[in-house]
């Protein structure tokens, strides 16, 4: 006994208690944010379950009262006692009809909602932040345990409320018929259920099954996206049996959980029927012995199901809450590397980038950008070239304030002199166009529309053609040609090329190129070139390569070294 009260108070530490408040705090700040204009209708329903339950305990009393009417162990006027009974089963069957198409609306409306802040929350997440998590992980949790979540908010949790409610009231009535009975009734319960032991293991299983279906999640994600690769490799029978031996692994999980819930079902079922008959029995005998009407018998048999049946609910729910907080931890989560909301500031000038001393490195002690310095002119283009490894893309990234120098600043400033620091705020001066095929799922309407929403096909054929993407103009469909995941269905340099023209649409004044000749033949470079020097002469145009076509290009090349 000391030993386990022990191990309760190292559980219990001031720490761990800290951080369950705060995290069931920032939980229902979160819960109350996405049930914004329907808390009323969500009190409706939880009400209308403790109408029911008021209701479930009439109609016993009302069946007790029109047995005893009509075999003449009480007095009454059976006509008036039926209508009765009629009259409040109609009104629990309305309320039965409303609540569920209510709860329905709720209940979809609200699941949108979680949807929807959750992947609001990891589009605005940090660069480390995005690292983190697998995508088909940040599938399986915004679409599972967001689920989870919402079944112990809009289900679980005005269950208990209601269930605890039946199971009090029922008890009580129970009680004043015979206090012997009811007492005996809530003794036979199964209480072992509710040991350490078995919340423990049913926390286990659930944390178990959540992580397993995070795993096969990944594994699914990977396959379907990296499909071509994985057929190119010939590695398409090794990845199968990956998802085929994680697949055994969730399908052993589940039937542990079914095992476990046979043994708990079958405690549960012995006891609950053996408490039913002796109920029966004990009613019998009452009985026969007139110390009860016949009424009176029907109300036992009534009650001990409205006894029985909501501690049967109760059972129920631990489990639930048990799968639905470590829902709420695994979602909460991703809240952790959530930027504030930024606010784009437009900077319609020619502007300068200067890099002053800045330092960079993704690990502590291990820099990958050290004491930079650089300066990148209005209307002249600049190069960036280096080995693989020495820090390009983290400049890039840099710029574009994905993440923050360690030391040193990076400041853009206009021909006025005015300055501005390099935050996410800024980057919308930005014109970004990344390495490799970037393309979305949709027509080419759309994806040029990332650049600009609703731009003209007037102005759309004008980028086009400033990234010698005239291609588009010959394709079947034209602007409404519809491309696969991942730009499938056009070459590398075609989709390369449709990624420049959406970036011209944007209307920053620093452009900046991440390999954009990579997959573009010489003559193609050289028009592609001659287009962007002379459409952003006023502009500031930065190119990180190893082409030399386009280093050759430009007023200036920054060699990075190791």
């Amino acid at each position: 006994m000391n030993e386990l009260l022990q191990k309760i108070s190292r559980r219990l530490t001031r720490e761990n208690l800290r951080h369950t408040y705060q995290l069931g705090r920032k939980a229902f700040r979160w819960v109350m944010q996405v049930t914004e204009g329907y808390h009323w209708l969500i009190t409706f329903s939880i009400f209308s379950g403790i109408f029911g339950v008021i209701m479930s305990l009439v109609n016993v009393a009302m069946s007790k009262w029109i047995i005893d009417v009509a075999t003449g162990a009480q007095e009454g006027n059976i006509y008036l006692v039926a209508a009765i009974v009629v009259a409040s089963f109609l009104v629990g069957m309305g309320i039965k009809l409303i609540s569920p198409w209510i709860f329905g609306k709720i209940n979809m409306r609200i699941g949108i909602r979680m949807q929807n802040s959750l992947s609001d929350a990891l589009m605005m997440c940090s660069w480390k932040g995005a690292g983190k998590w697998h995508t088909g992980d940040l599938l399986t949790r915004i679409s599972s345990d967001a689920s989870e979540v919402l079944g112990m908010g809009m289900s679980i949790i005005p269950n208990l409320l209601v269930t605890s409610l039946q199971l009090i009231g029922s008890f009580i009535y129970l009680w004043i018929l015979d206090a012997r009975l009811a007492w005996f009734i809530l003794g036979a319960t199964p209480l072992v259920l509710l040991s350490k032991i078995y919340f423990r293991k049913v926390r286990e299983l659930s944390r178990a099954q959540k992580a397993m279906n995070s795993e096969m999640g990944t594994v699914m994600q990977e396959n379907l996206s990296k499909r071509m690769l994985v057929r190119s490799l010939g590695a398409t029978d090794y990845r199968k049996q990956k998802l085929h031996d994680t697949q055994e692994k969730l399908f052993k999980l589940g039937m542990e959980q079914i095992k476990f819930s046979t043994f708990t079902q079958g405690v549960m079922g012995f006891t609950f029927g053996g408490g039913y008959l002796c109920a029966f029995l004990w009613g019998i005998f009452q009985l026969h012995n007139h110390e009860i009407t016949f009424g009176t018998m029907t109300a036992f048999l009534q009650l001990v199901g409205q006894v029985q049946g909501p501690f049967l609910g109760l059972i129920a729910i631990p489990p639930g809450l048990v799968r639905g907080w470590t829902s709420v931890e695994r979602l909460m989560a991703l809240f952790e590397d959530v930027e504030p909301d930024e606010h784009p500031l437009y900077i319609d000038r020619p502007l300068t980038l200067d890099f002053h001393e800045v330092s960079f490195g993704y690990e502590e002690g291990q820099p990958v950008i050290e004491r930079f310095t650089a300066t990148f002119h209005p209307g002249s283009a600049t190069a960036i070239a280096g080995p693989t490894g020495t820090g390009k893309t983290t400049l890039i990234r840099l710029m574009l304030a994905l993440v923050y120098p360690e030391a040193g600043y990076m400041e853009l400033t206009t021909d006025e002199g005015q300055t501005y620091v390099v935050t996410p705020d800024v980057r919308i001066n930005f014109v970004y166009v990344p390495q490799g095929n970037t393309l979305l799922s949709g027509t080419i309407r759309e994806n040029l529309w990332l650049g600009k929403p609703g731009a003209d096909d007037a102005l759309l054929r004008q980028v086009i053609q400033l990234a010698c993407a005239e291609f588009v103009f010959e394709l079947p469909e034209g602007l409404d040609t519809k491309v696969g995941e991942h730009g499938y269905g056009l070459s590398e340099g075609q989709a390369q090329r449709i990624a420049i023209a959406r970036a011209l649409l944007r209307p920053g004044r620093i452009w900046l190129f991440d390999e954009a000749s990579s997959a573009l033949d010489t003559e193609t470079t050289k028009r592609l070139m001659d287009n962007l020097l002379l459409w952003g002469k006023d502009n500031t145009l930065i190119f990180v390569t190893h082409d030399p076509r386009l280093m050759e290009r430009c007023d200036q090349v920054i060699h990075i070294k190791k």
